[in-house]
């Protein structure tokens, strides 16, 4: 397939599609879910989503990427962002399910963060805040007062 835009037929096959057909396609998100799980941990939530991209996103010799797996893991450097792009539907879906499946046993390797940390340290940044005069500008911990005042 050389074509720009692409959507997806009833049985998930990628097909040749105008502007306007794709367009009107990507009007329904539900259409191009391939597959989403979330995961609690801790506090935080782990976000693992498959779609349809409806462009190929392969821009070097190969066959066409139209579909994209990614891992939303914030404070993660090893898996946030994480992504995968595969050329159909039913190779997306197998590595979807490989994707979360290697998620969930990292799992074991980060321990949640503990229960109200993000809230805790906002609480303690707003106090610093409110102790500051209001005529003096706020100096975060890491500066000097030379640095404040340039």
């Amino acid at each position: 397939m050389t074509s720009y835009y692409a959507i997806l037929d009833d049985e998930h096959n990628v097909v040749a599609a105008t502007r306007d057909e794709w367009a009107e396609f990507f009007e329904d998100n539900e259409k191009r879910q391939v597959a989403y799980d979330e995961i609690r941990h801790g506090e935080a939530t782990i976000k693992v989503s498959t779609v349809f991209l409806g462009l190929n996103h392969n821009l070097l010799p190969g066959p066409p990427l139209w579909f994209e797996t990614m891992v939303f893991w914030p404070g993660n450097e090893g898996w946030d962002q994480y992504q995968e792009r595969h050329e159909n539907w039913q190779v997306t879906a197998y590595r979807h399910s490989r994707v979360l499946a290697a998620v969930k046993d990292s799992l074991r390797h980060y321990p949640p963060p503990a229960p109200g940390l993000a809230a805790q340290i906002t609480a303690a940044l707003l106090d610093d805040l409110e102790q500051q005069e209001t005529d003096e500008p706020f100096i975060w911990p890491q500066e000097t007062a030379h640095e404040a005042q340039d």
